[in-house]
């Protein structure tokens, strides 16, 4: 009968949780998700109309607020001012409902480094410099920092072979097997800016300017529009780096049915596990004649 902690952002959502844990004969704690300007979470007004009536959900316990506004984001005066904000709004819920709330789960959506021009130097720097202003929110409720991209981003690589190289007039192109259905950094818009990649088997060589590009049959796949290389070769591996939040959990990895990458853990040491061999999509997104008989398009009706 253990339950975790549930979040619900809007009123038909609480009164899902309230009836689903009737049925169950469960009474859940509940985080209510406030708004931050975007479609997730609950308006301030809808969020105090379920604290006026409370009795209208027996099945669950609301225990504090779920607070998240975006990713990537650099100033550090807007979390301080979010917290703040917070602080306010729990202090008014203690002195008007008489509401013990005691959870605050806090998504402050700190920046990371992704491309060659940004600043590698500290990139714990965002975390330490809310650490205090998280500090002093832990005076006034039991927070859980909601981290998300700022810890996995570096946590991975991605590695795609070189297929080909090719000049077109004066513009050198390196063709690999991967593409943006496997590559999505936030923010690099269609190869504009250059992530940290390493070329495995880099040699002495002429240093030239190439667009890295996918296999997709589509002129949008760009990886880098202009990155220099040194002598790329088909079999040379190029490993993208901090890509550990992105990679095919965020990229379009159906697009044209082309297969999905192999996923290995490594332990930094000479282990490592291999954890899903490569999955042909083409397999997803063609239609079962066995299971699913084709129906003639004469029989159709609608």
């Amino acid at each position: 009968d253990r339950v975790g902690i549930y979040t619900a952002e809007s009123i038909p959502q609480l009164q899902l949780l309230n009836e689903a844990a009737g049925e169950a004969g469960l009474r859940i704690p509940v985080l209510l998700r406030l708004n931050s300007g975007a479609q997730f979470g609950m308006s301030e007004e809808d969020l105090f109309a379920i604290l006026d009536r409370l009795e209208d959900y027996p099945n669950v316990s609301v225990e504090g607020l779920h607070y998240f506004a975006g990713t990537q984001r650099k100033k550090i005066a807007q979390q301080q001012k979010e917290l703040e904000m917070l602080r306010d709004l729990f202090f008014r819920i203690r002195e008007e409902y008489g509401l013990p709330l005691r959870k605050l789960e806090y998504g402050p959506g700190l920046a990371v480094p992704l491309f060659v021009k940004d600043d590698f130097s500290d990139t714990l720097s965002p975390a330490k410099e809310l650490a205090e202003d998280l500090k002093a929110a832990a005076r006034w409720a039991d927070v859980t920092v909601e981290m998300g991209r700022f810890f996995v981003t570096e946590c991975g690589y991605y590695l795609t072979r070189i297929m080909e190289t090719k000049s077109v007039g004066s513009k050198n192109y390196c063709l690999v097997d991967g593409g943006i259905n496997h590559v999505n950094y936030l923010g690099q818009i269609m190869g504009m800016k250059e992530p940290v990649i390493r070329h495995l088997g880099s040699r002495s060589g002429e240093i030239r300017n190439y667009a890295l590009c996918g296999s997709l049959c589509t002129t949008n796949d760009d990886l880098v529009r202009d990155i220099q290389m040194n002598d790329p070769r088909p079999g040379d591996i190029l490993a993208f780096a901090n890509i550990g939040a992105y990679s095919v959990t965020e990229g379009i990895y159906l697009f044209l049915s082309r297969t999905m990458p192999r996923i290995v853990l490594y332990n930094g040491e000479q282990d490592s596990t291999m954890v899903r061999d490569f999955v042909k999509t083409s397999t997803l997104n063609t239609w079962d004649t066995v299971t699913d008989p084709i129906v003639p398009f004469s029989r159709v009706t609608t």
